[in-house]
């Protein structure tokens, strides 16, 4: 398989704050984010590496995105909310969330009530949700990037006093980080963020095989844990295929707000070619040893290199994340979709066929 034929998705975030776009840009070639309604606001100096991928491309349902959404934004308006999502939450808990969907069919009047209208209503109702996330998502971005200027003052303080150690920083001051920064996972509703991004992203399907990249491991354990109960079901097996993982050291907070950004290539370009080009011959033959053998070589040598400490080991002060990959052998793009959305697989299965790519999901937390 040629490495071309994989491409790397944001899942099942649709933004990014700018930290985290520079911090993969060190380590991925290209990453494309699922577009719901509003393009996601990408970096200039990434216009190489991130891209979006709008799910939807009908203006007419455009429209009716944009008309369900703006109603709920006045929703939480009128009930005091900060965001639709959080609102609906409030919904969600009185038992009154399925009325949800009969306001969406009021932005869709003038359609026959028909299997393509309750088609489009279920592809209304996963925008909808997914920009209301994404409203979330950019305050939490705001907070974090309060905090990291936090950091960069407390960088500059050092700098001031000559100090270039933790310990005799707490010599001159007691400085208590509160725990406030940004976990970079999409905590809030993750299971129906999942089914609904898996909902929008079948909704225009890729020519190439879907790589799942994730800021959280929390994604793969809820990933895990729906397809186990729907195998359960069906009497089906899967096995849980793991990578060595990683440290990565993340540089200061001044650092990653001073660099440039990568332009027309990123620094472990060569080395992600490589482990890309073993990934797609092991995704053609999981079983097969050799490519195995080769995914593995490949992941070490990826490793070393984003590693960026070389033969020594980071300071202990360093901030570190982790980096590794997981496959479900023996189960498919489209069986997370179908374990995890069963409303939406059941209504959109007349013009929607769930892929049966490879489930790989690369995991940077």
């Amino acid at each position: 398989m040629n490495v071309e034929a994989l491409r790397y998705f944001l899942f099942p975030q649709t933004i990014l704050s700018e930290r985290d776009f520079r911090f993969l840009s060190h380590i991925l070639p290209a990453l494309s984010l699922l577009q719901a309604l509003r393009a996601p606001v990408l970096p200039k100096w990434g216009r190489h590496t991130f891209a979006a991928w709008p799910a939807i491309t009908d203006h007419e349902l455009l429209n009716a995105v944009q008309a369900s959404y703006r109603a709920y934004q006045n929703y939480a308006a009128l009930h005091g909310e900060e965001s639709g999502l959080a609102a609906i939450s409030h919904e969600a808990a009185a038992g009154d969330y399925a009325e949800s969907r009969f306001r969406i069919q009021g932005m869709l009047r003038g359609r026959e009530a028909s299997a393509t209208a309750d088609a489009t209503t279920m592809l209304v109702e996963a925008a909808v949700f997914l920009e209301m996330a994404r409203d979330l998502d950019e305050r939490e971005i705001e907070l974090e990037n309060g905090i990291a200027e936090i950091d960069h003052l407390e960088h500059e303080f050092r700098e001031i006093l000559g100090i270039s150690s933790e310990e005799e920083l707490k010599d001159v001051i007691e400085t208590v980080t509160p725990p406030l920064v940004s976990a970079g996972g999409p905590a809030f509703r993750l299971a129906r963020r999942m089914a609904f991004w898996l909902r929008l992203f079948h909704a225009r399907q890729a020519a190439d095989l879907p790589i799942l990249v994730t800021t959280s491991v929390e994604v793969l354990e809820e990933a895990v844990e729906s397809i186990s109960r729907e195998f359960a079901q069906q009497h089906r097996e899967f096995n849980i295929l793991q990578g060595e993982e990683c440290d990565i050291p993340v540089p200061a907070s001044s650092e990653l707000r001073d660099s440039p950004g990568p332009k027309d290539s990123n620094a472990v370009s060569g080395s992600f070619f490589t482990f890309s080009q073993a990934l797609a011959d092991f995704l053609e033959g999981p079983r097969d040893a050799s490519a195995r053998e080769k995914l593995t070589a490949a992941w070490a040598s990826l490793m070393k290199e984003v590693s960026a400490g070389g033969e020594s080991a980071p300071p202990a002060s360093q901030k570190l994340r982790k980096l590794s990959w997981a496959l479900l052998e023996g189960a498919a793009v489209g069986d997370l979709w179908k374990s995890m959305d069963h409303n939406g697989v059941g209504t959109l299965a007349a013009i929607l066929s769930p892929r049966s790519a490879p489930l790989f999901f690369l995991i940077v937390h």
